[in-house]
């Protein structure tokens, strides 16, 4: 497992219309890794995974170790990292068509987007943070470097955005994995 040291939190503005934050990390070696998150992230997480938006610890530590977490679409970094933590908890569902290095039907760790209930796909995505930080990056920092983040609230219109494209995205994925479970149940 390797550390990271938060250096420095601030503002960044890729475009006028996409307000981010600029997370600098110090690697072990010294050299110096940039996390570009949305402004949204925190508020995007508590929709997705049912955290309360008052639980800034949990959002922030979700969002700054997401660049380093395993995915269940990313087979490299599975196998990399010795396999996904939400399989070994039986949170699966089967391969969606379009992974075409997963075969349709296969069992693949559940997302906030496939899974049955909101608790499954938190429990995945905690179960997955915990094998980050235990096994592959834990990020460390300074609670006053991330103050800007926590005190930051979306407006009602980005909360409406933010509700309504995770929505969309859900059910697009449980189209698929519907079809997933159609097409494994004929062979």
């Amino acid at each position: 497992m390797r550390t990271f040291r938060v250096a420095d939190v601030h503002a960044y503005w890729p475009n006028e219309k996409m307000p981010c934050w600029r997370v600098v990390q110090e690697k072990p070696d010294g050299t110096m890794h940039c996390h570009i998150m949305p402004k949204h992230t925190l508020e995007a997480r508590a929709i997705e995974y049912g955290v309360d938006r008052e639980d800034t610890e949990t959002l922030w530590d979700i969002a700054i170790h997401e660049p380093w977490m395993v995915h269940p679409y990313d087979l490299a970094s599975v196998a990399k990292a010795g396999g996904d933590p939400a399989v070994a908890l039986g949170l699966v569902v089967p391969s969606p068509r379009g992974y075409e290095a997963i075969a349709p039907g296969d069992p693949i760790g559940v997302t906030c987007h496939t899974a049955e209930t909101v608790a499954d796909g938190l429990a995945a995505h905690l179960a997955r943070l915990g094998h980050c930080k235990s096994e592959l990056v834990l990020v460390q920092d300074k609670k006053s470097l991330r103050r800007p983040c926590l005190k930051h609230r979306e407006d009602d219109w980005t909360q409406a955005h933010i509700e309504d494209t995770f929505r969309m995205a859900r059910k697009s994925e449980r189209r698929k994995i519907a079809e997933a479970r159609r097409a494994a149940a004929k062979r």
